[in-house]
C-alpha cells in the first residue's frame, strides 16, 4: 500500500501533532520513542494515532501486532519532521497520540497516597511517579500549579509508570486536605523544618505524602492544612535535597514499614 509521507512542516498533521506534544488538548497524550509507546501499550491506553518514519514503520507495526493493535493507522513522517515534532534531541522513531485515561475513584484498605502540590518542572514530576510505583503507591493527586503528569518530558522522566497509576488532578491544596480527611486519610507533608523525622510517621495507617515546590515550599496557609510535617535529617552543611529524592525517601521508609506489617502477619 502506498502511504503519502509528510515532508513538509506546513501540513496540517504536523501542526496537530506539536499541538499534542504541547498539551493543548486535555484528553490526547502524546508518547514518543519505542521503549515508551511499548509501555502505554503493556499498560493497556487507547491509542488513536501514529507516526513513524519511513525507515522505522515495519518495526512500528510488529510492535503494535505484538501488543494488540495491529489495526493502528500509521502515518509516515520525513525523518527532519520526525525531529522538527520530537521533543527529544534524537529521533525517537515513533510517535503515539493516545487517549487520556482517567482514574477511578478512590482506593480502598490503607491507602498510601503522593500529593504533588506547585511542581515546575515535568522532569521532578516524573522521577516521583516512578518512585511512587516502585514503592507501592496507590493513588497520586497533583493540584492546578503542579506540571502536567502527562507531558512528554514527564512521561519520559516516569520511565512509562505515569501509565499505570492512577493520577488524580485537583484544583487547589486546600481541596486535597478536604478531600483526604473526608475519607479518614492523615495528611503529612515533607518540608526542610517538618516537626518530626519522616522515619517516625505510622505509615501502615492510612496516609498522604504531599511534597511541595521545589523552591518556594509551603505557605503558612498550606501548614494548617497537614496533620503533620517531616523532616529528613541531614548531615554536614546540605540544606536540602532534590524534591524527588526527598519524595523517594519517604516513600520508600512507608513501603519497608507497610512489608514489615505483612511480613508479620505471615509469621
Amino acid at each position: 500500500m502506498n502511504i503519502k509521507k509528510i515532508d513538509k512542516r506546513t501540513d496540517p498533521a504536523v501542526r496537530h501533532l506539536r499541538r499534542m506534544r504541547d498539551g493543548e488538548d486535555p484528553d490526547r497524550i502524546f508518547c514518543e520513542g519505542f521503549r515508551l509507546v511499548e509501555e502505554l501499550l503493556k499498560s493497556g491506553w487507547d491509542p488513536v494515532e501514529a507516526f513513524a518514519t519511513p525507515e522505522t514503520a515495519d518495526r512500528a507495526r510488529q510492535l503494535f501486532a505484538r501488543h494488540g493493535a495491529p489495526e493502528l493507522p500509521l502515518r509516515l513522517l520525513a525523518a527532519p519532521i520526525m525531529d522538527f515534532v520530537s521533543g527529544v534531541d534524537s529521533a525517537p522513531g515513533v510517535i503515539v497520540v493516545a487517549r487520556k485515561r482517567y482514574a477511578a475513584g478512590g482506593s480502598k484498605g490503607m491507602p498510601l497516597i503522593l500529593v504533588l502540590h506547585g511542581l515546575q518542572l515535568p522532569q521532578n514530576v516524573g522521577a516521583i511517579l516512578r518512585s511512587a510505583e516502585a514503592a507501592g503507591v496507590s493513588e497520586v493527586w497533583t493540584t492546578k500549579t503542579t506540571a502536567n503528569p502527562f507531558s512528554p518530558k514527564a512521561i519520559r522522566g516516569s520511565s512509562g509508570s505515569v501509565f499505570r497509576l492512577p493520577v488524580h488532578s485537583h484544583n487547589t491544596l486546600a481541596d486535597v486536605a478536604k478531600d483526604l480527611k473526608s475519607r479518614g486519610v492523615v495528611v503529612v507533608a515533607a518540608n526542610q523544618v517538618g516537626a518530626i523525622s519522616y522515619e517516625r510517621v505510622e505509615w501502615t495507617a492510612p496516609t498522604a505524602l504531599v511534597v511541595g515546590s521545589e523552591g518556594a515550599g509551603f505557605t503558612g496557609t498550606d501548614a494548617s492544612l497537614f496533620d503533620q510535617t517531616i523532616r529528613i535529617p541531614m548531615a554536614g552543611s546540605v540544606e536540602s535535597l532534590n524534591v524527588a529524592n526527598a519524595a523517594s525517601i519517604c516513600l520508600f521508609e512507608a513501603a519497608r514499614q507497610r512489608r514489615a506489617v505483612l511480613e508479620k502477619g505471615r509469621a
